[in-house]
């Protein structure tokens, strides 16, 4: 039985829910799900867990998520961000700002943390990071856009000026968390900007961010 004040969710009994117990009623969507696995049209919330649950149930190799991959993270390969440790004066998350004067260099950025695997590429020790990078989009359409994100902490992602993320706490692996469902109209086909603002208050400190997306079928 659903428990008394829970959120209506897509629970297949009514016994499952993807928000905390004692999450009021219209509540938010969590960043992090309780225990739900699919959303009410059939795509994951986290699409690795999913290629983990075809691997456990079915014995054989998991097969590859339809998610396309529009802006990679660091994992397989060194991507370069411009980058500040020093707070940025104005609009530093809009596309016209000037960020010429930051520097470059390639994610992760953190501190290296052998107990969870961590090993940035460039070393952040300061109580906040400033991040921007562009990427581009193909001209096809895209839905149910996801940050392929490790964080440590509460990271703030734009895209294209407006605000498309805001998480809480941290993670220590890549997860998939959606973002709004505003954000496919914050993108547009050609070039685009990311702008991400991490803190770190006590324990390590880590940021590494990529996007993917299911294309629309035809």
């Amino acid at each position: 039985m659903q428990k008394p004040g829970v959120p209506a969710c897509a629970a297949f009994d009514g016994n499952l829910t993807h928000y905390p117990w004692g999450s009021r009623e219209g509540a938010p969507e969590p960043p992090l799900w309780h225990h739900d696995i699919f959303r009410r049209d059939g795509t994951p919330f986290n699409a690795r867990e999913v290629e983990q649950i075809r691997m456990v149930t079915r014995g054989v190799p998991a097969e590859s998520p339809e998610y396309r991959v529009l802006l990679p993270t660091s994992e397989r390969k060194a991507r370069s961000w411009q980058y500040t440790l020093d707070r940025p004066v104005g609009d530093w998350f809009a596309c016209d700002f000037d960020h010429s004067k930051w520097k470059t260099a390639p994610a992760p950025f953190g501190q290296d943390e052998a107990g969870i695997g961590r090993k940035p590429n460039t070393r952040w020790n300061s109580s906040d990071i400033w991040l921007r990078s562009s990427f581009d989009m193909p001209a096809e359409q895209f839905d149910h856009y996801v940050l392929n994100i490790q964080y440590e902490e509460a990271p703030e992602v734009y895209l294209n000026g407006l605000l498309a993320a805001k998480l809480s706490g941290y993670n220590a692996d890549y997860d998939q968390i959606p973002l709004n469902h505003q954000a496919g109209a914050f993108l547009k086909p050609g070039r685009n900007t990311i702008a991400i603002h991490c803190t770190q208050t006590v324990g390590g400190q880590y940021i590494d961010v990529g996007i993917q997306a299911l294309p629309l079928k035809p």
